[in-house]
């Protein structure tokens, strides 16, 4: 397995051990709002996902170059590393995006 393919290997698997943290017990609603709300928490997966694996491919990138002799550690940890501010960038982002599109709906 090459540098690369661990690295995406990494990624997939932080995204997927994250997927759990993302469920959220909803209140009763109408269908159509449910339907809504819904849709609008599927937008942000998507946007947070692609946060995280944006930073696990820069981060991978980055750990590569930076590693020196240990370069699958470098690039497995940089990938590990990248993957987590990627999601916390992008989950603030992304929070914030919906929020201001939620409150012009009002």
């Amino acid at each position: 397995m090459n540098t690369f393919t661990k690295a995406v290997a990494a990624g997939a698997l932080i995204i997927a051990l994250q997927a759990p943290l993302m469920a959220v017990q909803a209140p009763v609603q109408s269908a159509e709002a449910r339907a809504q709300t819904s849709y609008e928490r599927h937008r942000e997966r998507v946007c947070r996902n692609r946060g995280t694996a944006i930073g696990v491919v820069a981060g991978a990138i980055l750990g590569n170059s930076i590693s020196g002799h240990h370069r699958t550690t470098g690039t497995v940890v940089g990938a590990g590393v990248g993957g987590a501010a990627g999601r916390a960038i992008s989950e603030d982002e992304c929070r914030r995006k919906y929020d201001a599109q939620h409150r012009r709906r009002r």
